[in-house]
């Protein structure tokens, strides 16, 4: 978001490009492999992990804001803990964040333990003193990442509000009764929109913007 005359302006940057597809490949690569060799070496570590889901549960579905969703809704994240246990979205066996420090403090801490590691033989931080890390850092680290997406909510939603009876193309997500969750296809929000139309999931539907409320932040539309 960016701002001019003190109008915000959106922009929307591709994450799907073949670019920052190898960048986040190797992020993952890269993280993984550290989890690999700090289980191996008995070097205590911050790991991330998933609840894997059911495959039977999941959608076949080639569209990917629709899979998202479903997965999104069905998959439990789990906090961060010392002992090692699987990463179910990303497919792997354990996983621990190293290659961000600049943006994410739990990061550095890592990057100092296996540099530490790889100088010394032995580790700097024991497990305890991660776990005391994990304990004191979760719940800030939540605040803040539920500020920054409330942030781009309200940004996002402030924008449609001033489009009100524009159409928009949608994503058909989910059927709530008679209601269908939608997700905009040019906005990073969802919307419900207002219909008697047979629509399938994952089908593009163009939908009038009818309503949008700031607070709740949360979207009205009609097709």
């Amino acid at each position: 978001f960016e701002f001019h005359n003190n109008l915000p302006t959106m922009k929307t940057i591709q994450n799907r490009t073949r670019a920052r597809r190898l960048v986040s490949e190797f992020m993952i690569l890269l993280n993984t492999l550290v989890a690999d060799m700090c289980h191996k070496n008995n070097i205590p570590a911050i790991y991330r992990s998933s609840v894997e889901l059911n495959s039977e549960l999941l959608l076949d579905t080639s569209v990917d804001a629709l899979r998202n969703y479903y997965v999104l809704s069905k998959v439990r994240s789990v906090a961060p803990n010392t002992i090692s246990s699987p990463h179910f979205l990303l497919g792997v066996d354990r996983y621990i964040q190293v290659s961000s420090p600049l943006r994410r403090y739990g990061d550095l801490i890592m990057q100092r333990q296996i540099s530490h590691y790889l100088k010394n033989d032995v580790p700097l931080y024991d497990k305890n003193f991660l776990d005391r890390f994990i304990s004191d850092s979760v719940g800030k680290l939540w605040e803040i990442s539920r500020a920054e997406s409330d942030r781009k909510l309200h940004w996002a939603y402030y924008i449609l509000s001033t489009r009100i009876n524009e159409v928009f193309p949608c994503i058909a997500l989910e059927w709530r009764e008679n209601d269908l969750h939608v997700e905009f296809q040019d906005f990073p929000v969802k919307g419900i929109v207002k219909t008697k139309i047979p629509v399938n999931l994952g089908e593009v539907i163009n939908a009038r913007l009818v309503d949008v409320n700031l607070w709740q932040r949360k979207s009205s539309l009609s097709a």
